[in-house]
């Protein structure tokens, strides 16, 4: 799940931004900060070792949209079977588990240990080729061809420093970054803020789980300020699709290395 990257020495209009965002969520939830995200359901959990999301929600009419969102989400990514793809703050993993089925070599990252457990009960019941990182995102070593964020953008306040630690410290030469099923709307209020759609604020008021969302344009422009080429794919389907393609330039600035908390 999302975590802090080190601070910066003075600052930047994007912490303004994000100090902005903070206190709204502030006077929304009642809360100083988002609290830690609370562990997985344990009901929840045993079916998703059992069955891969979205199959673990029982419902057809959350399904649906989900699998056809996957399904173009799957072709935009242009992986192919020997890739390394790493899914960052893994949400139940289903696109990943279908990058595994093509022959992908799959890493899913969590902090929850929960979900941890399930992700690989899952993967060692399906014989995929799939390891499970429990544990903070800066602590995750290697270099992958693809990167995945699958919706856990929105968790992130600081989503300016986790693009850059994909950039400078996970993605192999070129590699790419694949952004999925984003809270997207070109007419929000702000370029970005706190999701003002009717589940996410009552979410933020009921567990204070942080929710943002979006404009595509920002999310295209940040990207490029960061030093990627990127494009958008809208899903015609399912805004469950809505996929970002983004590979690193090759004047992108030096490493930044998303650090690990101190023991």
């Amino acid at each position: 799940m999302p975590e802090a990257v080190p601070p910066a020495t003075a600052a930047t209009p994007a912490d303004a931004e994000a100090a902005q965002v903070l206190e709204q969520y502030r006077l929304l939830s009642g809360r100083a900060a988002p609290p830690a995200p609370a562990p997985l359901d344990a009901a929840l959990a045993q079916r998703m070792a059992a069955a891969p999301w979205p199959f673990a929600s029982g419902d057809g009419r959350h399904a649906g949209p989900v699998l056809a969102g996957l399904g173009f989400a799957l072709e935009r990514s242009r992986v192919r079977r020997g890739h390394r793809v790493l899914e960052a703050g893994a949400s139940g993993g289903p696109l990943s588990f279908l990058m595994a089925k093509l022959g992908c070599a799959v890493t899913l990252q969590t902090d929850d240990p929960t979900e941890a457990e399930a992700l690989r009960r899952q993967a060692n019941e399906g014989g995929l080729p799939v390891q499970v990182a429990g544990g903070p995102l800066g602590a995750v070593s290697g270099r992958f061809d693809m990167v995945l964020s699958h919706g856990s953008l929105r968790r992130r306040l600081d989503h300016r420093g986790f693009l850059a630690h994909v950039r400078d410290v996970l993605l192999a030469p070129g590699g790419r970054l694949l952004l999925v099923g984003e809270p997207l709307a070109e007419d929000r209020p702000s370029a970005w803020g706190l999701d003002t759609a009717p589940e996410a604020a009552d979410a933020m008021r009921r567990d204070g789980a942080l929710a943002l969302s979006f404009r595509p344009s920002y999310l295209l422009h940040t990207l490029a300020e960061l030093g990627f080429d990127a494009d958008l794919s809208s899903c015609p389907y399912s805004p469950y699709g809505n996929t970002f393609v983004a590979g690193r330039r090759r004047d992108a600035r030096p490493a930044t290395p998303m650090h690990p908390p101190a023991p």
